[in-house]
């Protein structure tokens, strides 16, 4: 088996394999294509080693990409060759060996989400100026007062909520572990419920067109509210945390 069979017959198994309840796939199966596109190669899949994932993490290096979008696809390389390893088609060895790259040190002062909190006052300054502007205000606010994530609130739709009591109950179908088989629930307070608006169907925050947010479309509205008001930049991940 070539590198690039290998790749092939990897790539066909993550499209199967990383699918939501519905069927539809997941973005895990294109991180993959993504990353072993360099592993197109006609040599046997049974030499790759230590060096070969040593040069292709120096290519990823050359082209400018972060230390921890390095990293990362450096292991789910790793995984792919476990895989291989798994079912036969390369032996044990290759990704025993490999597995002896450790990752590469993350030096960068950047702040990442997880090292601080928005402040609450920024983020009320914030809804307020894009109440103005359609329901992106509403959106943050039952963000941050349930813990969601940005897709599930962007996608929130009036078909997956269930009224108990004062609360509300929040299962959304699409969700970033839902390949595994995990169930997402998130509880809305009546101070978040009082946001959702008059009932309906499909999306419950729809721009003025009719649309729900895009992932582009609630990083931009984030974006100008912030410089208008001249805060630091608060994109949508930070607003859970």
């Amino acid at each position: 088996v070539s590198c690039r069979e290998f790749v092939e017959l990897f790539l066909a198994y993550a499209r199967g394999h990383y699918v939501r309840p519905d069927g539809t796939q997941t973005r895990q199966a294109l991180n993959f294509e993504i990353a072993l596109r360099w592993w197109c190669k006609s040599e046997p899949v049974r030499d790759a080693g230590l060096e070969d994932l040593k040069a292709y993490r120096g290519h990823l290096v050359e082209r400018g990409l972060t230390t921890r979008t390095v990293n990362q696809y450096v292991n789910w390389v790793k995984t792919a060759f476990r895989w291989g390893a798994e079912v036969g088609h390369l032996p044990a060895s290759v990704p025993a060996e490999m597995g002896v790259l450790r990752p590469l040190r993350v030096r960068s002062k950047r702040r990442s989400h997880r090292s601080g909190s928005v402040r609450i006052e920024d983020l009320r300054r914030i809804a307020e100026y894009l109440d103005e502007r359609g329901r992106a205000g509403a959106m943050l606010r039952v963000q941050w007062l349930s813990g969601a994530r940005p897709g599930e609130v962007r996608r929130m739709a009036w078909e997956e909520l269930l009224p108990v009591g004062r609360s509300w109950i929040y299962r959304p179908t699409r969700h970033k572990v839902e390949h595994h088989g995990i169930d997402r629930v998130l509880v809305l307070v009546p101070e978040a419920v009082r946001w959702l608006g008059r009932p309906d169907t499909g999306p419950v925050f729809k721009t003025r067109l009719g649309a729900g947010y895009s992932a582009t479309g609630y990083l931009e509205v984030m974006t100008r509210a912030c410089e208008a008001l001249e805060l630091p930049a608060v994109p949508p991940s930070r607003v859970r945390h």
